[in-house]
């Protein structure tokens, strides 16, 4: 996205500029010539103006969240087992988290929330959506400044990712996809930091801001794989280079692969617990397993359809109660 607002906006410039000089080529010569007479560069935008900017993205991106979030009253069926999933940290503590519906992390971070916050699961959870959509706005300002031309400009990104239409579409809703989007942009501008001027930690933060994106939504693991295959096309880097690029881009998860298999191969009882320890997410990974899981959740949820409510219930936070129960029993 910010790759296209960047197109659109030195098209722009390129545009403007084409105008003028048709007009008038002499007095845009003068005026190149008035503006930077020694052939200096045109000044960056200030750090106080950029955080001016980024302040006011940030505020409006929170009203923008309340306002939506005010004029919705309908929970997703994916919210509903988030908030499950918090519930069933809170009554049988975090090690539960590991067969969370939605990932660990997202349901350990609700759960966070409302133990510190004192709110109930479901406005911790939007109080959560609301800093990540936030701080989403603030990553998107970053990355675009990362790569934009001396001729661009920083409003031009807020006010895009202000009214993206499908960024706005689900800020009302309880979803983990946006840890992942937040901590997905976090990792390409520490990617793309590292490739304009290379450095350890920005290796290192690229792999751990992947990893934590990895622990909201698995698809992440296709970023993280073929990101630092980048190199591979960099012409400009010699073969022994775009090796060590690569490497190093993925040192950690390198070192944290073999620790893992060394300790499953010399302790049974690590093996047991890793065996224990893996999320239930990790099926995606075995299609087999995924395909025999998803026959057998089918015929859970059939039952649950054609089997009406024993009871009948009095209220709706009880009827909010069975139904969340249901639900469970039906996706496994």
């Amino acid at each position: 996205m910010a790759l296209c607002v960047l197109l659109v906006d030195n098209l722009q410039n390129e545009t403007r500029a084409t105008e003028d000089s048709s007009l008038n080529p002499s007095q845009s010569r003068k005026d190149k010539i008035r503006q930077n007479p020694a052939g200096r560069k045109t000044p960056p935008i200030s750090a106080l103006s950029e955080r001016q900017l980024v302040a006011v993205t940030a505020l409006l991106s929170i009203l923008i969240s309340l306002w939506l979030l005010y004029s919705g009253d309908i929970i997703s069926r994916d919210a509903v087992g988030y908030l499950a999933d918090a519930q069933n940290i809170q009554a049988h503590g975090y090690r539960a988290a590991l067969q969370a519906y939605g990932g660990p992390l997202y349901a350990i971070l609700i759960s966070g929330v409302h133990s510190i916050s004192r709110l109930s699961l479901q406005d911790s959870a939007h109080l959560l959506s609301i800093l990540f959509e936030a701080l989403i706005c603030i990553s998107f300002i970053k990355l675009y400044a990362l790569i934009k031309t001396e001729e661009g400009r920083l409003w031009v990104a807020a006010f895009f990712i202000l009214s993206f239409p499908i960024f706005n579409e689900y800020r009302a809703e309880i979803l983990r996809g946006s840890g992942f989007w937040l901590f997905g942009l976090l990792a390409v501008y520490q990617f793309i930091r590292d490739y304009q001027k290379p450095h350890g930690i920005h290796a290192l933060a690229w792999q751990i801001f992947i990893f934590t994106a990895l622990l909201f939504r698995l698809e992440g693991v296709v970023l993280a794989l073929l990101a630092p295959f980048f190199y591979i096309f960099a012409t400009d880097l010699s073969l022994p280079q775009r090796l060590i690029k690569i490497l190093r881009l993925n040192s950690l998860f390198i070192l944290t692969a073999i620790v893992l298999l060394l300790a499953w191969s010399l302790s049974d009882e690590v093996r047991v617990l890793l065996q224990n320890s893996l999320p239930k997410q990790v099926i995606y990974l075995q299609p087999f397993a995924l395909w025999s899981d998803f026959i057998s959740a089918s015929e859970r949820l059939k039952e649950f359809l054609i089997t009406p409510m024993a009871q009948p219930c009095s209220t709706t936070a009880e009827a909010l109660e069975v139904y969340v129960v249901q639900h469970k029993q039906a996706l496994g």
